[in-house]
């Protein structure tokens, strides 16, 4: 399941959701003169499309140096244009780059000073990991984090995906993987623990591998370390021919576009095994056996 965030103009629930989005995480808090920040006809557009929106407060890199005081600020603008635009008084406010030497301090009291707004349920992160580490133990709402895959904290609300183009309405958006029930959106929409862009293949070479939005990112030790605890998450048993066949196209996809149809129709192959095992992929994990003819495109995200 994947929401859209994007700032070049406001987008209709029909246009959101014809690009394969359940939502989008919306920027507010500042003058709606800022074709950036939503208003109540997008809000209302995306909620009777019958989506779900969240809102982030960001002026800039710097947000955090202010501290304390700067978190209560910036809190209490995006509560005040929430209530505006008729959503509860709950969203992420952003630490846009990694945390600066000395700013440590600065960051850890900009979210506090948020949540003393907000309240801690009520109030998100976005950031990097070192911002999701730094804010852990304020025990907030949400996390929202960008960055590397390889670095996504177990306990992540949301993940911003660095890979891929995505779009919607005619302009680039980024896609952001639900992994929670709650990311502060409203209404509220469960994640999809059935959602075919997250397969992990047991792959007998190569151990755990997974797949996301398409991409092969290699293998995956978290996920086996946390296996027992997701049984939702499809897991397919491939051949040495597949997962071999997958690793390979996979490492070439910075080569170009055959790779990623080529690496695409076996993935998809292996999808249509997913969805035709849906009822046991609900409560136990599944072994599927033998190798996947090649047939499909390659979808991204939907």
């Amino acid at each position: 399941m994947i929401v859209a965030d994007y700032s070049a103009k406001r987008l209709t629930g029909a246009q959101l959701q014809s690009a394969g989005f359940v939502g989008a995480i919306r920027y507010a808090g500042l003058s709606e003169s800022n074709i950036k920040i939503t208003n109540a006809a997008e809000v209302a557009s995306i909620k009777a499309a019958g989506l779900a929106v969240a809102l982030v407060y960001e002026l800039g890199l710097t947000d955090t140096s202010g501290g304390y005081n700067a978190g209560r600020a910036n809190a209490t603008a995006l509560r005040n244009h929430a209530l505006a635009l008729g959503l509860p008084a709950r969203g992420f406010l952003a630490q846009d780059q990694h945390i600066p030497a000395g700013q440590s301090t600065n960051v850890l009291a900009y979210f506090q000073g948020a949540a003393s707004v907000l309240g801690a349920a009520n109030t998100g992160v976005y950031g990097f990991y070192d911002t999701m580490d730094l804010t852990r133990n304020l025990g907030l709402g949400a996390y929202w984090q960008c960055g590397a895959h390889s670095d996504l904290r177990s306990w992540a609300s949301v993940y911003q995906r660095n890979y891929g183009t995505y779009s919607a309405g005619g302009i680039a958006c980024d896609a952001n993987d639900i992994l929670a029930t709650d990311w502060l959106q409203s209404p509220s929409v469960a994640p999809n623990n059935q959602d075919n862009t997250h397969v992990i293949y047991n792959t007998p070479n190569y151990g755990f591998v997974t797949v996301e939005g398409g991409i092969l990112t290699g293998l995956d030790t978290e996920t086996v370390t946390n296996l027992a605890a997701a049984p939702n998450i499809p897991v397919l048993k491939v051949s040495a021919n597949v997962a071999t066949d997958l690793l390979g196209k996979s490492s070439q996809l910075q080569n170009g576009a055959q790779a990623a149809a080529q690496l695409g129709a076996k993935l998809d192959a292996l999808l249509v095994a997913v969805q035709a095992l849906t009822t046991a992929v609900q409560t136990t994990h599944t072994t599927f056996t033998g190798d996947v003819p090649v047939t499909g495109s390659l979808h991204l995200g939907s």
